[in-house]
């Protein structure tokens, strides 16, 4: 997808201005979640390699996006390990700030029912929607730059890991911490991004009480909210 330019005031109010005043719009997440979700109607499996293919050139946030959504559809077979497994290599690419996302072969030839993907996205789009509502782009942006985008990696990658493990309950939270540190990235809000932080500590929190306590710990929970 070709990216759209926009221009400052300053290139409109000088025709002479040069490139460097050009300003690249970044897509919304929603359109595009629309795009791929065009691209898997058209087919009855979808492999991550090409959703890498469709989305990688838009950058880490939106590739993490897009493989850590799947993670919360039920789907039958390791595919938590899968997708966690990706979203940990591209951790580590953010942390030592590598240009273009890569995945081994491994994990890009593996496929996806394309009518689960489309079912499941039709489910989140309206809460994606909402969710890109919430957040203001370019809010404390200098708080969501490169540097940050280092540090989100080191978040991300412990969040991923616990998505592969065999905790019932356990992958929900750091899905959700991994989708508000991805989405804040992909809005420069750096606002959204500290909240994300946070949410990754409480879910990593969660899931560390899930592993030492367990069903004693999800009995209790559930007594609290029944």
């Amino acid at each position: 997808m070709a990216d759209e330019r926009a221009m400052t005031p300053d290139a409109q109010s000088d025709p002479n201005a040069p490139p460097a005043a050009f300003e690249v719009v970044r897509p919304s997440a929603v359109a595009l979640l629309d795009d791929l979700l065009a691209f898997c109607e058209t087919r009855q499996r979808v492999t991550i390699g090409e959703v890498v293919d469709r989305l990688g050139a838009a950058g880490f946030p939106v590739l993490v996006l897009a493989l850590v959504l799947p993670a919360l559809i039920p789907i039958p077979g390791p595919y938590g390990m899968v997708f966690g497994g990706a979203l940990a290599i591209l951790a580590l690419q953010m942390i030592v700030a590598r240009p273009k996302p890569w995945l081994p072969a491994l994990l890009t030839n593996r496929s996806i029912s394309a009518e689960l993907l489309v079912k499941g996205g039709g489910r989140v789009r309206s809460w994606l929607v909402w969710v890109e509502g919430l957040h203001s782009p370019g809010r404390l942006r200098r708080f969501a730059g490169q540097r940050m985008s280092r540090i989100s990696g080191l978040a991300i990658l412990p969040l991923s890991i616990m998505i592969g493990l065999p905790i019932p309950f356990g992958n929900v939270p750091p899905v959700l911490a991994i989708g508000m540190i991805a989405f804040a990235l992909i809005l420069r809000d750096g606002l959204a991004l500290a909240i994300g932080f946070v949410a990754a500590v409480l879910a990593t929190g969660w899931v560390v009480a899930l592993f030492w306590f367990g069903g004693e710990l999800l009995e209790r929970f559930w007594l609290l909210i029944a």
